[in-house]
């Protein structure tokens, strides 16, 4: 069962990638149901395998499908925007940058299903967070790619089709929007950034790179330093940081018995993960954390193979965008 579990795993995350290369048609639907027929009269594995390989090419050919874009008509053209900001700020030494959901565009109100994303970018003088609603005046433009990275796919993993640079004005409306969690998180994680900026520099960034997650440019001759030693991946939130937070919890909460330990313990590890902006590899570790955890509060072994590729699948089905373009998910 264990290594039959694998292998449909593996088909899974197969369909979900193969499927950024085929466009959704409805003969992928007859193949899929068709082989979920001949499974309900042939209880054969092989017939399971490739009715599991057809559903998630569905799937992930479904999700890839373009839909409107509102953006489109005002491209390369001055246009005002109102939006709020869905992701914490990723602040640089010559500019900060924020994810926007837009939901009007020159005064006219997007219908939720068509609101676009785009990635605003402007001087670091301006501070911004998490849910604040703004309005704001530039010029929408398509990324272009670098020559060794396809900077538009890399984008568009996270909804973004168009960037705004330099925006002529920039105001916070009032109300806020988005989850109230993240809200909380992210006023915590800036605490946290403030205690960390008493320190030195670079040694400040690298601090808040490693235990939070915080996105600071780093001066190029520390960047290079880390690029020539190879360590430029500690600069980032990944397992590491789970496992040091499940072994905390354990400490913690093990007097309390084993329910209530990996209850408090998933909730601390779903916090850390908010706050540090559920970037993959911490979404990765955080549910491979998780799923062990389960396993040993139900008295059960956990096969590591099989719990990788559970989290992967658990990933790609969230969005599969992330196993198709996102080199911090390998």
């Amino acid at each position: 069962k264990s290594l039959q579990l694998r292998i449909a795993l593996l088909i899974i995350l197969g369909g979900l990638f193969v499927s950024q290369y085929i466009h959704f048609h409805s003969i992928l639907l007859i193949i899929t149901t068709g082989l979920g027929i001949l499974i309900w009269y042939y209880r054969v594995f092989i017939f399971i395998a490739f009715f599991i390989g057809a559903l998630s090419l569905s799937f992930g050919s479904y999700r890839m499908l373009k839909t409107y874009n509102p953006l489109q008509k005002v491209q390369s053209e001055q246009t005002e925007i109102q939006g709020f900001v869905t992701s914490f700020p990723d602040r640089r030494i010559s500019s900060t940058r924020v994810k926007v959901k837009i939901f009007s565009i020159n005064k006219e109100r997007i219908k939720k299903k068509h609101q676009p994303s785009v990635l605003l970018i402007f001087p670091p003088g301006q501070t911004l967070s998490y849910g604040q609603v703004i309005q704001f005046s530039g010029k929408p433009n398509r990324p272009r790619n670098f020559q060794s990275f396809n900077y538009v796919k890399y984008l568009d993993r996270f909804g973004i089709s168009h960037i705004i640079k330099n925006p002529k004005s920039l105001t916070v409306l009032r109300g806020k929007k988005g989850w109230q969690a993240l809200r909380v998180a992210e006023s915590l994680r800036n605490k946290f950034e403030n205690n960390l900026s008493q320190l030195p520099e670079p040694h400040a960034t690298i601090a808040m790179g490693i235990l939070l997650g915080v996105k600071k440019e780093l001066p190029p001759p520390v960047t290079k330093h880390f690029k020539d030693s190879g360590l430029m991946h500690i600069l980032v939130v990944s397992g590491f940081n789970i496992s040091v937070i499940m072994i905390l919890c354990n400490f913690w909460f093990r007097r309390f018995g084993p329910i209530i330990n990996i209850i408090l313990s998933l909730i601390i590890i779903l916090f850390f993960v908010l706050m540090t902006g559920s970037e993959a590899p911490v979404v990765r570790a955080a549910i491979m954390g998780s799923l062990v955890g389960l396993a040993v509060c139900s008295g059960r072994f956990s096969e590591s193979k099989n719990v990788i590729l559970l989290s992967a699948v658990i990933i790609g089905l969230m969005n599969p965008k992330t196993i198709q373009a996102d080199l911090g998910f390998y």
